[in-house]
C-alpha cells in the first residue's frame, strides 16, 4: 500500500490541492466541492479502511523504535525535517529544489504514531538511535536514552545533534557544506 501511493496514488491529493487553487468564486468552490465528494472521498475512505483493516490485522507497519534501524548519511547530506509535511508536498518541494539544481533523496517510511511535532521530529532526527520513549507516555514525549532528559522545547534533541557533529541550520544560514546538517 505505501509502495503504490509513492509511486502514484499522492496524485490524487495533489490533484486535490490543484482543484481547490483553480477556485476563484462560489459557483467554481461549488463544483470543486462536488466534484471532491464524488471522486476523492469516496477513494480516500476506501484507502483509509483498507489501511484499518490491515492494520487491524498485521499490526503498524511502521514497526517501533526498537526494531527500526535508522537511516545512515553521507558526509555532505542535510537532512530537512519539514512538519506536517503531506507526501503530496513533499512531491511538489522535491520538484522545487530539483529545479534548483539540489540533489534530494528520499527515504520513505511510516509515521511514528500520534503523528504530532513532538514524535515526529524527534523519530526524522539524524540522532534518533539516542531518542526513547514510552508507550504510556501522557505528552508523548520522547527523552534523551541515557539522560531520561524530555526533549520538550527542543534544547536536548539540539543538544544531542551539536554532539554528534551535526550543524543545525535556522533562518537564513545555509552553512558551510562541511559535515551534515538539519534544517
Amino acid at each position: 500500500m505505501a509502495a503504490a501511493y509513492a509511486s502514484s496514488g499522492w496524485r490524487g491529493d495533489h490533484a486535490l490541492v490543484q482543484a481547490l487553487a483553480c477556485v476563484e468564486k462560489n459557483e467554481d468552490l461549488e463544483a470543486v466541492t462536488s466534484a471532491i465528494r464524488a471522486v476523492y472521498m469516496a477513494w480516500a475512505e476506501e484507502a483509509a479502511l483498507y489501511l484499518q483493516k490491515e492494520v487491524d490485522k498485521e499490526g503498524y507497519p511502521g514497526g517501533t523504535i526498537l526494531t527500526d534501524k535508522g537511516t545512515t548519511y553521507r558526509d555532505g547530506e542535510c537532512v530537512l525535517f519539514v512538519d506536517g509535511l503531506r507526501f503530496d508536498a513533499g512531491r511538489r518541494l522535491e520538484d522545487l529544489l530539483s529545479a534548483k539544481a539540489y540533489e534530494v533523496g528520499e527515504r520513505i517510511c511510516w509515521a511514528p504514531l500520534p503523528t504530532l511535532t513532538a514524535t515526529g521530529k524527534p523519530f526524522a532526527a539524524p540522532v534518533r538511535d539516542q531518542i526513547t520513549g514510552e508507550d504510556a507516555n501522557v505528552d508523548f514525549e520522547p527523552s534523551v536514552s541515557e539522560s531520561g532528559k524530555s526533549l520538550k522545547g527542543g534544547y536536548h534533541l539540539d543538544k544531542l545533534l551539536a554532539q554528534s557533529g551535526w550543524k543545525e541550520l535556522q533562518g537564513m544560514l545555509s552553512g558551510d557544506g562541511q559535515g551534515n546538517a538539519w534544517c
